[in-house]
């Protein structure tokens, strides 16, 4: 009988075992193909899904120690100043990796960094903050899930240096953000039993934790799977050689672009972008946001979460505040009191942490910095890109 037992379960242990062991060795493959043939030109790319919701290109680009760019839209601005143009140079022999996209915020670059601290720790972090995230009531929550990293968040709660405080804010954010998402159905189940933090929430969590291990390695393997194939892709792609810049030049060139593009209107914006999205709705447009706050946003919860998790893992990120168009925010009743008072307020905080920053709010009069009413420009950019140049560059950095 015995016998009979044991032939019957090897039947279904051996097959297992070997799948097991199968998998093992592919992933193992796969890292050390990924390893061999990655090619800096792809950090370069806006917008890879495979940097932006996976962790093998990002764990890869950190190895390299290239200059890991967290930012959001401003990335898209199509300059010929783009940070994509202006890495590596002389002084910063360093190609770019630029992670974010519309509607990536503090929330999403919080969970991003905590996944991947071992890696990040000790490298060159650049963390851009817009005032835009703090309009409202924080991100939207259609915007926050097609930004979401299932994979990332996996990775982040199994992190054990970030406290379990931290956890349950995060998972606060992630089970009201995700609600209704029927794909995220599973990261929604995990956020919302984590942070209700009860007797029974931890028995049911306990129960399905192995399920959301297996799913965790699956994902995984998917992401290892995905950027070996980019890394196949992009293995013949010339990878950028770092270039004298003279930054004086450079300034004077961006300068006349600016004026080149801006001729139609006062808010020293691209005329292009003039005419398609402000020409028509200037009426509409008179002092339609006076009723907008900076102060109380959700947002400022998501930032300092950031911050403490940085703080927890050790990073040190430096930290870019991004200016807005002056002459538009205050046509759109934001007047530069309260704008004052956000950048205040931004530099308190991160001051608590004693995190470099570099603050762009008296930008925010300077034509051709920003090339709309929120994205760097021409000149934005270019000071931006001779900031980072010059913290980094540092020998004491």
């Amino acid at each position: 009988m015995l016998k009979k037992i044991c032939r019957k379960g090897s039947l279904v242990v051996i097959p297992l075992l070997i799948t097991v062991c199968f998998f093992m060795w592919y992933g193992s493959f796969l890292d050390a193909q990924i390893t061999e043939k990655y090619n800096s030109s792809i950090g370069h790319k806006y917008v890879l899904p495979e940097i932006e919701k996976g962790m093998c290109l990002l764990r890869r680009g950190a190895q390299d120690d290239n200059l890991i760019l967290l930012g959001s839209s401003e990335l898209s601005s199509q300059v010929p100043q783009n940070p994509e143009y202006m890495f590596p140079n002389a002084q910063l022999n360093r190609n770019v990796m630029m992670v974010g996209q519309p509607s990536v915020q503090d929330l999403s670059h919080a969970i991003r960094i905590g996944a991947l601290s071992k890696s990040l720790q000790s490298k060159k972090i650049v963390l851009l903050v817009s005032l835009q995230w703090f309009m409202g009531d924080g991100i939207a929550a259609d915007g926050y899930q097609s930004n979401f990293s299932e994979l990332q968040f996996y990775n982040f709660m199994n992190n054990r240096k970030i406290s379990d405080r931290v956890k349950e804010y995060i998972c606060g954010r992630v089970s009201v953000l995700t609600t209704g998402e029927s794909s995220l159905l599973r990261p929604n189940v995990y956020a919302t039993l984590y942070q209700r933090n009860t007797f029974l929430s931890k028995i049911a969590l306990g129960w399905i934790k192995p399920y959301y291990f297996l799913r965790n390695k699956m994902l995984f393997l998917k992401d290892q799977y995905q950027s070996y194939q980019i890394v196949q892709n992009y293995a013949d792609t010339p990878v950028r050689k770092p270039s004298s810049v003279d930054w004086k030049r450079e300034r004077e060139k961006a300068h006349k672009m600016g004026k080149i593009d801006c001729t139609n209107n006062d808010f020293h914006v691209q005329d292009k972008y003039f005419n398609k999205y402000l020409k028509d709705k200037m009426a509409e447009l008179k002092n339609s946001s006076k009723n907008v706050t900076l102060l109380d946003s959700k947002e400022w919860g998501d930032y300092e979460a950031l911050l403490e998790i940085c703080k927890e893992t050790q990073i040190r990120p430096y930290i870019v505040f991004m200016p807005t168009n002056g002459w538009y925010y205050d046509y759109i009743g934001i007047s530069q009191k309260e704008r004052d008072a956000f950048y205040d307020k931004l530099n308190v905080t991160t001051a608590e942490y004693g995190y470099p920053c570099l603050d762009l709010s008296d930008k925010e009069y300077e034509p051709y910095f920003l090339k709309d009413v929120m994205h760097l420009g021409w000149k934005g950019w270019l000071y931006v890109n001779e900031k980072i140049t010059e913290y980094y560059s540092q020998d004491s950095k």
